[in-house]
């Protein structure tokens, strides 16, 4: 049921931002993230990288909806004990992103909620035998972000600092994202 509702949000949303894009509300910001684990259950998880898409709609002169998709890609730290060790996370969030500043240099704040889909796999030893783990959960999670743009041309510079917190699963994870901004 939850898992539903989250979908049938996430489509609602995209439609209104997409059916009025011509009215100049609809932005878009993809970025590169740079993934640092902060809590995992062995603390086995290292960097990761992936990116971001996040759709943003006006509905204030400094508020925004948003809906958020993205990819992170964990390796181990131990390579010895979690041999071929992946951890592979998916956020589909919405929130709300709110704008200290409407030009020049825009120093923002953000609250995304939603579901977050991961798959973690490796190859433990146990009495020198190998054998395949694999693991495929859907939680809730949070992420507070704050960030900062700037205009470069036609185009904003997006850099922010995302600490994503998946409940009821021991993952945290500081996402520093790097990125473009511009109006569809």
């Amino acid at each position: 049921m939850k898992k539903r509702t989250i979908q049938f949000a996430l489509v609602f949303l995209l439609t209104y931002c997409i059916s009025s894009a011509k009215e100049d509300r609809t932005s878009l910001s993809l970025q590169a993230t740079y993934g640092i684990p902060t809590y995992t259950k062995y603390n086995e998880a290292a960097t990761g990288f992936g990116g971001c898409a996040t759709l943003m709609y006006k509905i204030q002169e400094s508020v925004f909806l948003t809906a958020h998709v993205g990819y992170m890609s964990f390796g181990t730290r131990y390579p010895e004990k979690y041999y071929n060790y992946n951890l592979q996370i998916i956020p589909i969030l919405v929130g709300m992103r709110y704008h200290l500043k409407n030009d020049g240099i825009i120093p923002y704040l953000g609250l995304e909620a939603g579901m977050y889909i991961s798959h973690k796999k490796y190859l433990p030893m146990v009495l020198q035998f190998r054998f395949a783990v694999e693991n495929s959960t859907q939680d809730f999670g949070f992420a507070p972000t704050i960030g900062v743009m700037f205009p470069v041309g036609a185009l904003h510079v997006d850099i922010s600092t995302k600490y994503n917190a998946i409940l009821y699963q021991p993952t945290e994870y500081l996402g520093i994202n790097l990125g473009v901004y511009f109006p569809l």
